[in-house]
């Protein structure tokens, strides 16, 4: 098989696997632009906030993220990284590390959101427990 067979097949696997993921986050995301497009467009946004409510949590946002950073992660090999670097030059390095930093930057807020809300529920439910011994 020559090279730019192999690379063929590789960039069709990744062509169809990138349109998978891009189908199942607009299905994932449907019901979250239905709730952005009411409440920006100053519509009534509660049927649209049940829906959401009412979501198992496989089709929820929050876990198609998760998923994805999974998938991401999951090969993850530090040697065949390092072999890959020794054949960039440095503008192709630079514009890695400019996507790294972006991405840094959203999985640290992605991180931050979710700490806080959990930290927010546990301070709810300190408050619920402490109003609890007081009736």
């Amino acid at each position: 098989m020559s090279q730019s067979t192999k690379a063929k097949i590789r960039l069709d696997h990744s062509t169809s696997m990138i349109q998978g993921v891009l189908i199942d986050l607009e299905m994932v995301a449907d019901p979250y632009i239905r709730y952005f497009t009411a409440t920006y467009s100053n519509y009534d946004s509660s049927d649209q906030l049940t829906t959401i409510s009412d979501l198992p949590l496989d089709k929820r946002y929050l876990t198609s993220l998760v998923n994805r950073l999974d998938f991401a992660f999951c090969d993850f090999d530090s040697e065949s990284l390092k072999l890959d670097l020794t054949f960039l030059n440095s503008d192709e390095i630079c514009a890695i590390k400019k996507d790294l930093s972006r991405f840094a930057y959203q999985f640290w807020k992605f991180v931050s959101l979710v700490d806080s809300c959990s930290a927010r529920q546990r301070q709810s439910n300190e408050i619920d427990a402490l109003s609890e011994n007081c009736e």
